[in-house]
């Protein structure tokens, strides 16, 4: 059955965005949006009649230097990581109001779970893991002036991102979860792969709205449908500023598996009588500001990146609920609740290092995220129930997970012969392990200490 959960909190949160939307409508004309790091429609596609192939080759390597593992109680050091890519994409102009553009990426690589492990010899061994990806299969309807009002509608896969400065931590809107509010970080991938719909609108070059229909989620509730709205604009030169919301799961498409019905894992009593379920639905908001202070001055000497100051904000789920054993004593699913905003409020500031043009961007990334459970997906894979996991029996307790609200990321990036990208980045971020022996998977934050972290080294051959 098909259900829509769309409460008052809701059309609130929408009202607001659009308030924004005409407050920022009313500014004048700028320089026009920092869009570089965006889907950008002019960018990708061709002259009509004309079809342009393109991709790259990557080779990467780094080294988990300590992390924690849900069945290796000592934990990881020192466990080397390694993968390979190949990317081809064809982006073809059919018309003047049609274009289409679709790549298929290969990887190939060993899990990052120790490989060192002793497995149930009725399990497959340790081995490669290789996958295809399909990041864009899209067609685009697009019409109006570039400058002016400019308007594009895209219909299946596209890869999404609305914070041109985020190198790793931040664009929260699509890579977080509502309830439980887990985040999800990739290296060299600081954006969100989606499928769906998406219509765009740029105006007069400074303002632009987006607004998605997404589903097919990699992870459960799978097929439900979220609606998206985003807003940005420049301020003068030297300020961007965005909003959006995003209403999670709004249209259930098995309802069953958006809201699951089991007291005992996934519900609570609101009183004495009266059951409460948690549901995988809710509110999201997001606001996120850049500030470049080169543009009051003459900077010959600085970079295009150097210098810009970023925050990045998102409110993962403005429903509370409380814990599960908060009247009934009996039911321990999630004893812990959801009963502050604070727990579900993850900030990120970035700030460009200055390179003087020898590196491309030197970012240095910082996250704080009060949450108080571990931040990962395991109740959801495991059981489909909408609850944060507990610690696993690797020794970490409660404590260990409050006293982990911060991340960091130091992410640079320099292109020679105008071919080859090399990268580099150190991070505590939200790294998760991988692994072919789904038994032994682990869905949890893999750096779960202060001192845990890791790094990982790119160099990528484009064509």
């Amino acid at each position: 059955m098909t259900k829509v959960f769309f409460p008052k909190k809701r059309f609130i949160a929408l009202w607001l965005i659009l308030f924004a939307n005409w407050l920022f409508a009313e500014q004048e004309k700028s320089e026009g949006l920092d869009t570089s790091a965006r889907q950008e429609f002019s960018a990708t596609i061709p002259e009509q009649n004309k079809t342009i192939v393109s991709g790259f080759t990557a080779l990467e390597f780094g080294e988990l230097e300590q992390g924690r593992y849900r069945i290796e109680p000592s934990g990881i050091n020192h466990n080397w990581m390694g993968s390979g890519y190949l990317s081809l994409s064809v982006n073809s102009r059919i018309s003047d109001y049609l274009s289409t553009r679709g790549s298929v990426e290969f990887h190939v690589g060993y899990e990052t779970s120790p490989l060192n492990e002793i497995f149930d010899p009725t399990q497959a061994p340790p081995s490669k893991i290789v996958y295809i990806t399909v990041p864009n299969a899209e067609g685009i309807f697009s019409f109006g002036n570039k400058g002016s009002a400019f308007f594009t509608l895209g219909v299946g896969l596209f890869e999404y991102k609305y914070n041109p400065q985020a190198q790793n931590l931040g664009e929260y809107l699509f890579r977080t979860g509502t309830y439980p509010a887990y985040i999800l970080t990739s290296f060299d991938l600081p954006l969100a792969r989606l499928a769906g719909a998406i219509a765009s609108c740029e105006i007069g070059g400074f303002l632009r709205q987006d607004l998605l229909l997404t589903t097919m989620n990699d992870i459960k509730p799978c097929m439900d449908f979220s609606l998206t709205y985003i807003v940005d604009a420049s301020i003068g030169s030297a300020l961007d500023i965005g909003a959006g919301v995003s209403f999670a799961n709004l249209i259930s498409v098995m309802s069953d598996q958006t809201s699951v019905r089991n007291y005992m894992g996934n519900g609570y009593l609101k009183a004495p009588g009266d059951t409460g379920y948690y549901t995988f639905q809710g509110t999201k908001l997001m606001g996120r500001v850049m500030f470049d202070p080169k543009k009051f001055f003459d900077a010959p000497f600085f970079g295009k990146e150097d210098g810009k100051l970023y925050v990045d904000a998102a409110v993962l789920g403005l429903e509370s609920y409380p814990a599960s054993n908060a009247i009934d004593l009996s039911n321990s699913s999630n004893t812990r609740g959801y009963d502050h905003l604070d727990q579900k409020i993850p900030v990120m500031m970035g700030f460009n290092i200055p390179t003087f043009k020898i590196l491309d961007r030197a970012a240095l990334e910082a996250e704080w995220y009060g949450c108080r459970y571990p931040i990962g997906t395991g109740q959801v894979v495991s059981n489909g129930y909408s609850v944060p996991s507990q610690p696993s029996n690797d020794g970490y307790t409660w404590d260990d997970y409050k006293n982990d609200d911060w991340k960091w990321s130091i992410n640079v990036e320099k292109t020679i012969l105008n071919r080859v990208s090399l990268i580099f980045q150190a991070a505590r971020d939200h790294l998760k392990l991988e692994t072919t022996i789904k038994k032994d998977a682990d869905y949890d934050d893999a750096l779960a200490k202060n001192g845990h972290w890791y790094w990982m080294g790119k160099i990528k051959f484009n064509f």
